[in-house]
This record gives C-alpha cells, sequence and structure tokens, in this order.
C-alpha cells in the first residue's frame, strides 16, 4: 500500500540524502590525502575521476584554480576541457543564479561556509542541485552538482522507498509470530505497540486487540512497565522474574526488557521458566530434608572431600567425639581431627592413635567400600563405624557408641548403623536420580527456542537488518544463558553422582587464561570493564580437563565482571608454588559478609551485587575439587573479592583424582 509523503517530508527526506552524499565527498577528499603519499596520479585527479556525478574541487596543494570531474563534463553535455574553470561553468546557468552561486563559492572559500541551493540551466532545461563543502584535511573546497527529478518523481521514488521499508517490517514481524513464546514492542509510556501472536495466545485473545486493549501478560501491569521504564533508562536490557497468566494458568517466567534506540521504545519477551523454578523448589527441599535428616541422626555422621578435609558433619558427630563445633567449621583434615582426639580429647592413645589413622585415612583411597570397623578410645568405650563413598568421591563416615555386646562379638550394633548409612546413602542416590531427570526435561523448550533463533537469523525466510539482527541475537543470547544454566544443573547432578568423567590433558596455562579473558570481554566492554591478566609467561604447564576448567574459570570472571561497577576493573591472575598452582580472579566490588561468602558456592545462592548464579558456581567448586583443587574466597586488600582456585601443580597429584564414576 503506497504511503502519502507530503512535500515538505519528501524535502527533508531528500536533504538527508544529499547531507550523506556530502560526507561521502569528504570521505573521498580524507582518501585523497592518503593517496598523494605513493606515486600515481594526484589526490586530486583520483578525486574527480570516482565521482559518479558532477564534481568542481579546489585543493590546496594542487593550486587555485581547480578542476572539474568527468562526471560534471556528462552531467553537462560538454567536453571535458569546458569544465576545468569554474566561471564556466556557472555561466551555464540564468545570471541571478550564476551570481548567487558565485558568492555561495565565495564563501565556502574564504569562510568555510557550506551550501546547498537548486539551479536550472539556460540553453538545455536542466534542473540541479549544487551543494559547496570544505574538504577539511586537504584544505580545500568542493562543489557536488546532481540532476534533480521533479517533485511528483522524486515523492514517487520516496513512496517507493517507503513502501519497501513496510513490507520489510511486516516481513520481520511476520518471521516473529513464528516464534512460540510471547514477544512485544512498547512506546516510552509503556503501552504496547506491537506484539506478535504468541503474546496474544497466551493472553487468550488476537495480538491486534492485546495491543488496542493494553493487555499484559502480568497479574499487575504496572510490574511490567517499571522493569521497560529501567531499561530505558540504563540503555541495558533488564530481567526479572514474575508470575504471569499464560493461556490462562499462572506461570513463573523470566521478563527480559531492552532499549531501542534513544527514543525510550523497548522491546521484551518472556520465557517460561515454571519447571526450573520448580525444580529449584525440589531441590532446596530435598537438601533441606537431607540436612534436617542428617541433623537429626542419633548417630554421628561426618562426609570429607576429595581433599580429605571435612566438608560437613552433624551435631551427633561434634558431641560423640567432644569436638569444638567452631573448630570443626574450618573445614580441618581426616588426620588433623584424630591428632585432635588424642591430645586434645584424650580419646585415642598411641596405639589406639595408629590403628584409627589406619582404619580411617586408608579409606580415601580404598577400592573396598562400604566397609565397617570399631575404634577403641582410652576410657574403654567402643565405637562402631560404618564408611561409603559418595558418586562425586567423597567419603561418609557414620560412627555410634557400640554396647558392650560388640568386643564380645555380637554385630548387632553394627548391622543397625550398617542400616541406617545404607537408608542415607539410598536417600542420596534418590536426590541425585531427581537432578538428572528433572534437568533433562528443561532442555526440550529451550532448544526449540534457540532453533527458531537461529533459523531467523540464517535469513531462510528472507534478509533481516542490522537492527532485526540484533533484535533475535538477543534472543539467542538469553536462551542459550538458560540453557547453559540448565546443562550447569546436569553438570552438577552428573558431578555429584559420579556421571562426569574427566579427560586430563597436559597445556599452557597462559593461553587457556588468554581464551577466559578474552571471551569475558565481549560482555565488559558494554560497561567499560576491562578484564587483565596477571600471569608470568614462564609458569608453564598444568594438567587438567581444559574445557571444563576454562568454563569454570569463566564462571569466576563473569561473577567478578558482574560485581564491578562501570569503569574499574577485573584481574584474573596466576601463581606458581613448590606443590600447587593457584589460579585467582580479583573484582573491584563491594566488600561481601562473611556470611555471603560462606555461601558463594551454593547452588542457587543469590549473591549481593551481582544476579544469581543458579549452580554454576556450585559446579565449579564440584569440577576444581574432581582434580584434587581447592576453591576459597577471600577478601581484596581494596574491598573487592578475590576467588582462588588451587590445583595440584604436578602431574601425579592430578593423575591421581578419580575420572569416572
Amino acid at each position: 500500500m503506497p504511503v502519502d509523503l507530503t512535500p515538505a517530508e519528501a524535502l527533508g527526506i531528500a536533504a538527508l540524502i544529499g547531507g550523506l552524499a556530502g560526507v561521502l565527498i569528504t570521505a573521498l577528499a580524507l582518501g585523497a590525502k592518503r593517496g598523494r603519499a605513493q606515486r600515481g596520479p594526484s589526490a586530486e585527479t583520483l578525486l574527480l575521476a570516482s565521482r559518479g556525478d558532477g564534481c568542481f574541487a579546489w585543493l590546496a596543494a594542487e593550486g587555485a584554480a581547480g578542476s572539474g570531474s568527468p562526471g560534471l563534463a556528462r552531467l553537462f553535455g560538454l567536453a571535458p576541457d569546458k569544465v576545468q574553470v569554474f566561471g564556466a561553468i556557472a555561466f551555464l546557468f540564468p545570471a541571478g543564479q550564476a551570481v548567487a552561486l558565485t558568492e555561495a563559492v565565495n564563501r565556502l572559500r574564504e569562510q568555510g561556509t557550506p551550501f546547498r541551493m537548486p539551479l536550472e540551466t539556460k540553453e538545455r532545461p536542466g534542473r540541479f542541485i549544487a551543494e559547496g563543502v570544505v574538504l577539511p584535511e586537504r584544505g580545500g573546497h568542493a562543489v557536488w552538482f546532481q540532476r534533480r527529478q521533479d517533485e511528483s518523481g522524486e515523492i514517487d521514488g520516496l513512496a517507493a522507498i517507503a513502501d519497501a521499508a513496510a513490507a520489510e517490517r511486516a516481513h520481520f514481524q511476520n518471521l516473529l509470530d513464528t516464534v512460540p513464546f510471547p514477544i512485544w514492542q512498547r512506546r516510552p509510556d509503556g503501552k504496547l505497540v506491537w506484539v506478535n501472536r504468541a503474546y496474544g495466545l497466551y493472553a487468550g485473545c488476537s495480538a491486534e486487540q492485546a495491543v488496542r486493549e493494553g493487555r499484559e501478560l502480568e497479574t499487575d501491569s504496572g510490574s511490567a512497565q517499571a522493569l521497560a521504564a529501567r531499561a530505558a533508562i540504563e540503555g541495558d536490557a533488564m530481567t526479572e522474574r514474575r508470575q504471569v497468566k499464560l493461556s490462562g494458568e499462572l506461570r513463573d517466567v523470566e521478563a527480559i526488557e531492552m532499549p531501542i534506540g534513544h527514543g525510550g521504545d523497548t522491546a521484551g519477551f518472556v520465557r517460561d521458566v515454571t519447571d526450573l523454578v520448580d525444580a529449584e523448589g525440589e531441590i532446596d527441599r530435598l537438601r533441606q530434608l537431607g540436612d534436617e535428616l542428617m541433623a537429626g541422626l542419633p548417630v554421628g555422621v561426618a562426609v570429607f572431600g576429595a581433599d580429605r578435609r571435612l566438608a560437613a558433619y552433624n551435631p551427633a558427630y561434634a558431641a560423640l567425639w567432644r569436638l569444638d563445633r567452631a573448630w570443626l567449621e574450618s573445614q580441618p583434615d581426616h588426620g588433623e581431627i584424630l591428632d585432635r582426639l588424642a591430645a586434645a580429647g584424650g580419646r585415642f592413645d598411641a596405639v589406639g592413635l595408629a590403628d584409627a589413622k589406619r582404619g580411617h585415612l586408608t579409606l580415601h583411597d580404598s577400592a573396598r567400600l562400604p566397609a565397617d570397623g570399631v575404634d577403641v578410645l582410652t576410657d574403654g568405650m567402643r565405637v562402631a563405624w560404618h564408611a561409603f563413598r559418595r558418586g562425586d568421591g567423597s567419603l561418609v563416615m557414620v560412627h555410634r557408641e557400640a554396647a558392650a555386646a560388640v568386643a564380645a562379638g555380637d554385630g548387632g550394633e553394627t548391622h543397625a548403623l550398617r542400616t541406617r548409612a545404607e537408608a542415607l546413602e539410598s536417600a542420596e542416590r534418590l536426590r541425585q536420580v531427581f537432578l538428572a531427570s528433572a534437568s533433562t526435561e528443561l532442555r526440550t523448550p529451550l532448544t526449540a527456542a534457540i532453533g527458531f533463533a537461529e533459523l531467523l537469523l540464517s535469513a531462510y525466510g528472507g534478509p533481516l537488518n542490522s537492527r532485526q539482527q540484533d533484535y533475535v541475537r538477543d534472543i539467542l543470547h538469553v536462551t542459550q544463558h538458560l540453557l547453559g544454566m540448565i546443562d550447569d544443573v546436569l553438570g552438577l547432578a552428573g558431578a555429584e553422582s559420579g556421571q562426569i568423567e574427566l579427560t586430563p590433558s597436559r597445556f599452557a596455562l597462559p593461553a587457556l587464561l588468554d581464551e577466559v579473558a578474552e571471551a569475558a570481554r565481549t560482555r565488559a566492554a558494554s560497561r567499560k570493564v576491562w578484564v587483565a591478566i596477571d600471569c608470568p609467561a614462564t609458569i608453564g604447564e598444568i594438567v587438567g580437563d581444559r574445557p571444563r576448567l576454562a568454563r569454570s574459570f569463566g564462571r569466576l570472571v563473569d561473577l567478578a565482571v558482574d560485581r564491578t561497577p562501570d569503569s574499574e576493573r577485573v584481574t584474573l591472575g596466576a601463581a606458581r608454588a613448590a606443590d600447587e598452582v593457584a589460579i585467582w580472579v580479583a573484582d573491584s566490588g563491594p566488600p561481601m559478609t562473611e556470611e555471603a561468602m560462606t555461601r558463594l558456592f551454593e547452588p542457587f545462592a543469590r549473591i549481593e551485587g551481582s544476579r544469581g548464579y543458579g549452580v554454576s558456581l556450585a559446579l565449579t567448586k564440584a569440577l576444581v575439587e574432581r582434580h584434587g583443587g581447592q576453591v576459597e574466597a577471600t577478601d581484596t586488600t581494596t574491598g573487592g573479592l578475590s576467588v582462588i582456585v588451587r590445583l595440584p601443580a604436578s602431574q601425579s597429584s592430578t593423575a591421581g583424582v578419580r575420572m569416572g564414576a
């Protein structure tokens, strides 16, 4: 359908086109300056020969006379030698126009005043536009002549351009109508101006009706418009979890609003994360249930990580061994615990301590688990224990004071202890199975959404302009981010259930850190956050699963970038000691409370000053520990946060890590 434009609108667009032409002249002149440094045609010759339309230029380095381009001769139907004097060109126009043109040229050359004027030739009917511009770097000037169409022809041409733009917009909207989740566009006041077909389906009406009636998917329309306003003010995409009605059903969604240009308009879409929220809730419920179960057990339970340090314990364990809980919170080594039982508590004599160390510490590397045993204390008390290994390689020991019958050979107490431990082990296995199966089910709809976005970017249904491509890339980026979160959940479940197989290799650490930093700089550049590297080139090689370590370090850098204020820096560094290699990420963000620091690597923890990280940091910790390493967080000297990964320096240390289930 043709678009009606007023003459003023048509001339305005024509002026814009003319202005762009002036920019091209300037660009050509700047290019000519570079050309003079080489032998061959002069800069003036290159400039004039390159003009398809007519151009007369005065370049300071070529003299004051100036010359016309071959295109100028063709434009006016003259021989090339007839356009080498500007006065001859001015003579082509009526006296009044010739005088006005000459005066405009004088002002251009003497005062640097650009001009634009319509002209008509005397003998051969023709209507032209003359535009005078300054060539700043050449110290020269140029007048560009272009033939004018009649006004009706200009309007028809502009109408055709408008029709093509409208057709392109309609084509892009048709493509967006194929996307299976709601997408919309808002005015600066928050009102809807366009929605796709999926939006209408979820709103229970047509897309046109949703726009006309201003139907929001939100239970509270104010929150939707407030998020759009924040995105427009910040000039960046904003994300928020909400509950909305989709097809009449209340669902948990993640809403994204993005600014469009600089006029205050925004575009947005939602992704349904109900299943993910349900899974997170179920995981939290199972974790809480496990914690409550462990805390309420009348037997002492201790969990030791791959580094042999105490990772978790229940109150009964501390009470049974009469150990200070504050000291246990420092995660002492298993051997240190036994030494303290002999020294401070006096629970073991020298012989008992040697027997306990031989019986307990060898369990960490033993392939013969589960195992049972009895410790005899100095006061004659006997403690029966049952040990088994979890899927993540950690060692669980369950302790209970044994009755005298144990000494007589009655295994009743040991059997009861083993029964309780097996029940605990079964509950843990059930939780891991749930994590793996629930997370897998979440991938299917996201994979479909990513496929649609990639289809749009491939121009399968037709080409997209640059702005449309940016919108689709944003959709693709966000959906891929959510898919990455789900993959992290799967990864954590695999790590905890022993289903992840590491593929160790020897590689150069500086090259790996360079890759991690370069990947982070793309996202950090929008906030002018600089990701610096502090790693000596001589640090050498390490052994580990390179792709998984790269992703782990990348997650830590992402956390640091999110916490760091604009125009500050994040440092990714490394250093080698005698028996370990330390890799750290330090940010310039606000200080973190001790409580937040202890929760940093918990699944789905929310850290102040940053977005939630799902299970990504918990997965990082699990993978580092599978490499025989440790992760710790501490304050920097400037008040920010520093996360340090310590990995074994020798190949033998890493090669000993259990690689499979």
